[in-house]
């Protein structure tokens, strides 16, 4: 036979009494104990990894100098040149790795390993991937050129729906690189924050757009956003050193170039009176 279903007060009873013996206390420890444990043992695996790291640079300074003593006895240096090459690439990967464990969770609770961010960084790693992106960012580019002043209504709806079908990819992106590598990993980079500004102002703009909701001034502000998307192609070249470097230099030069273009405006200013009070 069944046994009887309780009653709401039996459960309410029930409720209570779990309360004051402390079950959800003890269940909300546990979890806390759980990510914790999670996050010494990333953090044990991340120093073996260092560990291994630092072999490696002793292995690699160690082939340099074979490599050098080689090619001033003018031996062959095929072989050393492929094994500094092999323990590069393992150097790389090796810092990829530790990379990955020493990231913070993403999502607010999806560890560096788990299976979803594992995919996600599949998926932005792969150079097919990174191609089609590149792809898209040229895309971008012969929209922009396209639009003018003037335009039939035909070409200007075609480009728009190209410009939308863009944005939703960025937008795709942009949260397969924030589930992969946690949104304060990816902002960390300023061409990566950037390119965050942009799609957050295109993501507006669309659904403004879309919707048909008038904006008021804050249109004039969203035209301004939007004339960022000219600096989009420069992620094409992100990859080189020097772009990086400069960009990085620019960055941490931020204060200081705002203080010369104060002067060099007051400087502006001063000259416009006095040529005016010339005229007068």
């Amino acid at each position: 036979s069944l046994s009887p279903s309780p009653t709401p007060q039996a459960l309410s009873e029930a409720l209570e009494r779990a309360k004051r013996e402390g079950v959800f206390d003890r269940f909300r420890a546990t979890r806390a104990d759980v990510r914790n444990q999670r996050r010494l043992r990333y953090a044990i695996a991340a120093a073996q990894v260092e560990t291994v790291l630092a072999v490696l640079k002793e292995d690699i300074v160690r082939a340099q100098a074979e490599l050098e003593a080689a090619s001033r006895a003018r031996r062959n240096t095929a072989f050393f040149e492929a094994e500094l090459h092999r323990l590069k690439k393992r150097e790389l990967r090796t810092k990829q790795h530790l990379q990955v464990l020493e990231s913070p969770e993403s999502l607010w609770g999806l560890h560096p390993l788990h299976p979803i961010r594992t995919r996600a960084r599949r998926i932005t790693g792969h150079r097919r991937f990174a191609v089609f992106i590149n792809g898209c960012i040229l895309a971008t580019c012969l929209t922009l050129g396209l639009d003018r002043p003037g335009l039939p209504n035909s070409q200007r709806d075609a480009i728009s729906t190209v410009n939308s079908i863009l944005n939703y990819i960025f937008i795709g992106e942009l949260c397969a690189n924030i589930v992969a590598m946690s949104f304060a990993s990816y902002i960390d980079d300023r061409t990566r924050a950037i390119d965050f500004l942009i799609v957050c102002t295109s993501f507006i703009d669309e659904v403004a757009t879309r919707s048909g909701v008038s904006l008021g001034n804050a249109a004039a502000v969203l035209k301004v956003f939007r004339m960022l998307r000219l600096i989009r192609p420069l992620r094409t070249v992100k990859g080189m050193r020097g772009f990086a470097v400069c960009v990085d230099a620019v960055g941490r030069a931020g204060d200081e170039l705002l203080a010369a273009a104060t002067v060099a405006a007051g400087l502006y200013a001063v000259f416009g009176m006095a040529c005016m009070q010339l005229l007068l």
